[in-house]
């Protein structure tokens, strides 16, 4: 076979250069032409291909992202040392505040907000315990049982 009748799909090494020529040209084009043509070449791909795409594709992803942390941190910690500021200057709503209410612990006893007639109590979280269905299913009104804020009972019923 005559060297100089061979085509680049002859030469596989031939082929990924002149692809990289054309992609180089490419390089200038806005980003969203770019996408819309890379989105092309990725429909014709096997889905072996495009495992493997997607692999280096996520990659190439997480270690962007983290590039952009790291100048991110950098410029932050170079304004924050030339202003004297601090994370709580710079974030205030990302810094804990000091003397904030404390959120119950998961099993910790509620303050009672609901009390039946005979005396059962919820606090008003999670489902509704049987006694105010029941009475609900009467025509009571749930806010009839509501436990006031000063300790008293609401309005009790008749």
């Amino acid at each position: 076979m005559d060297m100089a009748a061979a085509t680049s799909e002859d030469r596989p090494d031939d082929a990924v250069a002149q692809a990289a020529r054309t992609l180089l040209d490419l390089a200038p084009l806005p980003e969203a032409l770019l996408l819309r043509i890379a989105a092309e070449v990725v429909r014709r791909l096997s889905p072996d291909s495009l495992l493997q795409l997607e692999h280096e594709v996520r990659a190439l992803r997480e270690t962007r992202q983290a590039d952009e942390v790291a100048r991110a941190r950098a410029t932050l910690t170079d304004l924050a040392r030339k202003t004297g500021l601090g994370p709580a200057d710079l974030f205030p709503d990302l810094v804990p505040a000091r003397g904030r209410p404390k959120v119950a612990k998961p099993g910790a006893k509620l303050p009672v907000k609901y009390r039946g007639p005979t005396g059962e109590e919820w606090s008003g979280r999670g489902q509704d315990p049987t006694w105010l269905k029941t009475l609900e299913a009467q025509g009571h009104n749930r806010s009839e049982y509501e436990v006031q804020q000063d300790g008293g009972q609401g309005l009790s019923p008749a």
